[in-house]
């Protein structure tokens, strides 16, 4: 701060005095150029590691992985509701549609890891009759075991790896 209020007062010429400008500081500081014991090369080399310092780096990558397959309920294809793959470590979580012939993808890659797969209603189109009768916008399908209705109680269970998997999902009454 010195340096600068010799500037402000006229001590000193704004041609030998370089600004630094740091990332965390909100002023510019002024530095002589032409001090005596001090050398160009290590202000240099200060303001290069400190404005290195902090920036990128350090992220270690996740492996990422997807799945694929088909869901069957007693060993016939499947499409009754969605299929949420759920880690319960991190908490996060990635849905799949699961088609007429009972195939599924998952929309987008997930960090590789053990995961609990279960059901999730499918959306279903409700007249404006049906909603004022107290009908919701989901309906749950009856005909399949009720453990795999909740991410606590299902019972599968699948490790996801770097990559594309195939993961069969087998369901019964």
């Amino acid at each position: 701060m010195a340096l600068i209020e010799n500037l402000r007062h006229g001590r000193g010429s704004p041609v030998n005095m370089m600004a630094f400008v740091h990332p965390f500081l909100d002023k510019p500081q002024m530095i002589p150029l032409h001090h005596k014991k001090c050398s160009l090369l290590p202000i240099l080399l200060a303001m290069v590691m400190l404005s290195i310092s902090g920036c990128g780096g350090g992220a270690e990558s996740v492996p990422m992985g997807t799945a694929k397959g088909t869901v069957t309920l007693d060993d016939k294809p499947y499409d009754g509701a969605q299929l949420i793959f759920f880690n319960l470590k991190k908490g996060s979580a990635s849905e799949a549609t699961i088609k007429a012939d009972g195939s599924y993808e998952l929309g987008n890659e997930v960090p590789a890891g053990d995961y609990v797969v279960y059901l999730a209603p499918k959306s279903a189109v409700v007249s404006d009759a049906d909603m004022g009768a107290g009908m919701g916008g989901v309906k749950q399908d009856q005909t399949v075991n009720a453990k795999y209705w909740n991410e606590t109680t299902t019972d599968i269970n699948v490790t996801l790896k770097e990559g594309m998997n195939d993961i069969p999902v087998k369901l019964s009454k």
